[in-house]
């Protein structure tokens, strides 16, 4: 959390859902790395469906998927963790990422056969538009950021 160095100075408090968003993206990005440790270091087939599949072919399915993830949340929890000015971009964009790799084709015809790829994107849109709305337009957020912006360009961060 950062805070003006000048005393005297009001400076708005961190919004408490910028650091649940942190932590959320931290715990999405370790969840992602964790996934693709035990991709390697594990035997045998993993249960897809109910069926075995080859740890080869999950491997070929998810990593493309998971890598990507795992950078884009780890960098936007780091970027707002550090309250940079990349962070909001940086989740808005980890939020975007997600909807077209969880409905990225290989996996979604291994795990939803016949399932309609679109379907996953639409039902991103709310989520978007709600995570989109908090970091650029909610009053105390932009307000935040703003005075981030303000102190830094007077060197009192």
């Amino acid at each position: 959390m950062t805070e003006p160095e000048t005393p005297g100075t009001t400076f708005p408090p961190r919004p408490p859902g910028l650091t649940l968003l942190t932590w959320l993206l931290g715990f999405w990005s370790g969840a992602a790395l964790l996934t693709l440790a035990t991709l390697w270091l594990g035997e045998g087939d993993i249960p897809v469906n109910g069926e075995p599949t080859p740890r080869a072919l999950v491997r070929e399915m998810l990593v493309p998927m998971l890598v990507p993830m795992a950078l884009a949340t780890g960098g936007a929890a780091a970027a707002l963790w550090l309250d940079s000015q990349w962070g909001r971009p940086a989740t808005f964009f980890a939020f975007l990422l997600a909807g077209p790799l969880a409905t990225f084709p290989r996996w979604q015809e291994a795990t939803n056969p016949g399932g309609a790829p679109l379907l996953g994107l639409l039902v991103t849109a709310p989520v978007l538009l709600a995570v989109g709305w908090y970091l650029f337009a909610k009053p105390n957020v932009a307000a935040y950021f703003r005075a981030l912006t303000e102190a830094r360009r007077e060197g009192r961060l």
